[in-house]
């Protein structure tokens, strides 16, 4: 989130953004390592229940999209980062906007799959 917030200039202005992506993205990438194990043990406790709820598919289907869109910015934008604190390109802007919308959906649709 902080990155996304940074790339759209809201947050953290004054930060270079190569610093920000490479102070950020261990935690970042920690946190989704964390996630995703315990997403899996929730599955396996109620597999059945997971499948047949549509919340949950909706989730499923926003973290691919969420995982697409980190590796579209990992191939197709980072590049020349050190140049955005002057001209931030509007993929790179594009690909935050879409980030915040994805994990905004796949947070409701995890609330949303515990009262199906």
């Amino acid at each position: 989130m902080w990155l996304d917030l940074r790339l759209l200039k809201i947050a953290m202005r004054e930060a270079p953004v190569a610093d920000v992506v490479e102070q950020l993205e261990p935690w970042a990438i920690r946190g989704f390592v964390v996630m995703f194990i315990s997403g899996i043990l929730l599955v396996l406790a109620e597999p059945l229940k997971c499948y047949n709820t549509v919340a949950f598919r909706i989730k499923v289907g926003l973290l691919i999209l969420a995982g697409l869109n980190v590796l579209y910015f990992h191939r197709r934008v980072i590049h020349n980062m050190d140049q955005w604190d002057r001209d931030m390109p509007w993929r790179a802007k594009m690909v935050a906007a879409l980030s915040l919308v994805l994990w905004l959906g796949i947070v409701i649709a995890g609330r949303w799959t515990a009262y199906f």
